[in-house]
């Protein structure tokens, strides 16, 4: 394993989200409507997953939600305001995977990286909140994957 930048989802999010806003697709979008409660749920509900380089560990997010919630809240509409994220959630732990059983060439290997926890949780908030609604229904229809209460065959037809 190695550490490396990389770059962030939230970053190229925050791009979408902005450009969406300047071409109206938003009626209101204030970067300030990002709540503590909806930060406060989002810390508590962390599932157990690996540390990023800054080794947080999940719990801490979960057990110290109720202290954090205001800083991040602040961390989270500074970022959306500025468009930014910080530094620190650019950086990623990069492991090799094999993707045949004796890998020859890089070719052979699938980067797995691992970005720090604050950074997958709003990613996931601004995910949730924004991007998602934006996006046109039909576009949405028949994709099954990574979505909640969405079952194969439960195609429309």
């Amino acid at each position: 394993m190695f550490e490396t930048k990389a770059p962030l989802f939230a970053h190229g999010l925050i791009t979408v989200i902005k450009s969406a806003c300047s071409l109206g697709h938003f009626f209101i979008f204030h970067y300030s409507a990002v709540y503590e409660y909806e930060v406060f749920l989002l810390l508590t509900s962390s599932k157990k997953t690996s540390p990023g380089p800054d080794k947080l560990p999940y719990w801490f997010f979960r057990y110290a939600a109720a202290e954090l919630t205001p800083v991040i809240t602040h961390l989270i509409r500074l970022t959306l305001s500025n468009g930014t994220p910080p530094k620190a959630w650019k950086h990623a732990v990069v492991t090799p995977v094999p993707k045949v059983t004796y890998p020859q060439n890089l070719s052979d290997l699938r980067p797995i990286s691992v970005t720090p926890i604050l950074s997958r949780l709003v990613e996931k908030l601004i995910a949730r909140k924004y991007l998602t609604p934006a996006l046109p229904t039909k576009l949405l229809e028949y994709q099954y994957a990574y979505r909640p209460n969405r079952l194969h065959n439960s195609w429309p037809g």
